[in-house]
């Protein structure tokens, strides 16, 4: 299960010289190596090679990579899907939230919880734009599931009813939480895709355990007590 690779776009553009090494190299590296020993591969890609698009994408939708990251991501799939000649699974990741070992405070639920009990306030950026979300628990099963599994190909993971704008996000947040300061900031991120989780959901038995007011309850207590 192949996950290493310099993700974010802020961290991609201060790792220009890194993130094909990284994110295409390694990746065409490991597709070899398991192509030599006809081992399966499964490569966690993202959504955001999505890009923007007016209308719900599938697997099959037009790719529209709008920077570093999902270019890098993009030219990893495209690699595994045309040389790897073991099984190989293509992961499209929601963006994931909830507490794990490893936390990011970069993405978009784990942040915005975390600014509302720092700094009593959220900086908000395309409020009206569409992402898919996804508890890290939730796709650690979906994962294992997969791993078990001897089907092979393409596939969004999430499900249907966590496509969510962030303003949307922003009023839960606030109805669990309590109100506070919104600022919005004009950040240049065009991204703006709702995702069908169709294929996944119908191929393996997906039960969607962790929904967004559980992951942002649990990171507030999380947060508080660190």
């Amino acid at each position: 299960i192949h996950l290493a690779a310099i993700v974010g776009e802020d961290n991609c553009i201060n790792n220009k010289s890194d993130v094909y090494r990284i994110n295409c190299n390694a990746t065409e590296f490991v597709s070899d190596v398991c192509s030599s020993g006809q081992k399966k591969l499964i490569f966690l890609s993202t959504c955001s090679n999505y890009g923007r698009n007016d209308n719900i994408v599938t697997e099959d939708s037009k790719l529209n990579p709008l920077g570093i990251y999902a270019s890098s991501k993009i030219s990893a799939e495209n690699y595994i899907i045309n040389n790897c000649t073991s099984s190989w699974l293509v992961l499209r990741m929601s963006t994931l939230f909830g507490v794990s070992y490893k936390m990011r405070r970069d993405i978009t639920i784990n942040q915005f919880v975390y600014q509302h009990i720092k700094n009593n306030y959220l900086e908000i950026y395309g409020p009206e734009t569409y992402r898919p979300y996804l508890h890290v628990l939730d796709a650690s099963e979906i994962i294992h599931d997969l791993l078990k599994s001897d089907i092979g190909g393409v596939f969004n993971v999430g499900y249907d009813q966590l496509n969510y704008k962030k303003n949307d996000i922003v009023k839960i947040i606030n109805s669990i939480m309590g109100s506070c300061e919104l600022k919005y900031v004009n950040i240049d991120d065009p991204r703006d895709y709702k995702v069908s989780f169709s294929k996944v959901n119908n191929i393996i038995d997906c039960h969607h355990k962790y929904t967004l007011e559980y992951g942002i309850d649990e990171l507030s207590k999380y947060y508080r007590k660190s």
